[in-house]
């Protein structure tokens, strides 16, 4: 009866011990991915007069004014945004495949690929944006510009 019980609370220990040691490795794990994901993400910060052909086809990271846009459907039939945004240095045509919201006379931080040149949605384009990731900007007092 005594080995029993002591074999019981032996295998109840070393599951925990197994549980503890997969919850190590799991984190180590997830932090490894975060950090390749991070470094992935390194982008160049600059203002519109600032892109050139020299940033074609690179990520930068711009924060920019709302000034307009449409929904289009591009070839294929799928809907996206050709958005107007610009600093006080100029402006620059922006494409998205995702909702905006809160866009029109708003600052937002953008990051995305430069293109001097190219295809979007099947149509031939210069000088855009494809954005991979677009925040609005809030102030300190919790508003937006336009609040």
């Amino acid at each position: 009866m005594e080995v029993d019980v002591l074999s019981k609370a032996m295998k109840i220990g070393f599951r925990w011990v197994l549980l503890v040691a997969l919850a190590i490795v799991f984190n180590a794990a997830c932090n490894a991915i975060a950090a390749s994901s991070a470094s992935a993400e390194v982008f160049e910060l600059v203002e519109v007069r600032g892109l050139g052909p020299e940033l074609d086809g690179k990520k930068v990271g711009l924060t920019l004014w709302g000034r307009g846009g449409e929904k289009k459907k591009g070839t294929r039939g799928s809907d996206y945004l050709d958005l107007v945004m610009g600093d006080e240095t100029g402006n620059i045509k922006v494409f998205s495949t995702f909702p905006v919201y809160g866009f029109f006379g708003n600052q937002h931080d953008v990051v995305g690929t430069y293109h001097e040149e190219g295809r979007f949605a099947g149509y031939l384009a210069e000088k855009y944006i494809v954005i991979t990731l677009i925040r609005r900007v809030w102030h300190e007092d919790g508003k937006s510009q336009t609040d």
